[in-house]
């Protein structure tokens, strides 16, 4: 019996584990920058009950705007906050300077698939779904 489980953890260590870090890994600068920049994304299940776009601006503007909000106590529907964003390795860093006054840098893992999720503090990763930005006017 005891040969039994040994194995059967050996199997889940060998086998399952490497398929769950190779699933998501931290994106590089040079993927997140092609990805995002000049993109807006739909942002989804923030803490389970809301949906928001997040614009990454060629010029480095961060723009949110809740599009969907039933019952978060920190954002209503409508909600904006805006400011400006850097890009380094694994991570997009945003000051705002509307809508909030803080600080906030959010882990980026590039998923299996080639998509992407962002990691709110707090709130655990969420698939960021991008679409082009539509052109300046």
């Amino acid at each position: 019996m005891t040969r039994v489980r040994t194995f059967s953890l050996l199997f889940f260590v060998a086998v399952f584990v490497p398929l769950v870090a190779y699933a998501q890994q931290a994106a590089t600068k040079d993927e997140i920058t092609s990805a995002f920049v000049g993109k807006t994304a739909t942002l989804g299940g923030y803490s389970g009950n809301q949906s928001a776009t997040v614009t990454f601006g060629a010029d480095g503007g961060f723009n949110y705007v809740v599009v969907h909000d039933t019952g978060s106590a920190m954002f209503g529907t409508g909600s904006t906050a805006g400011g400006r964003y850097v890009i380094s390795d694994g991570q997009v860093c945003v000051t705002y300077t509307a809508g909030r006054n803080d600080s906030q840098c959010y882990a980026i893992r590039k998923n299996k698939d080639g998509s992407f999720s962002l990691n709110t503090p707090g709130h655990g990763y969420m698939a960021l779904a991008f679409r082009q930005s539509p052109p300046a006017k």
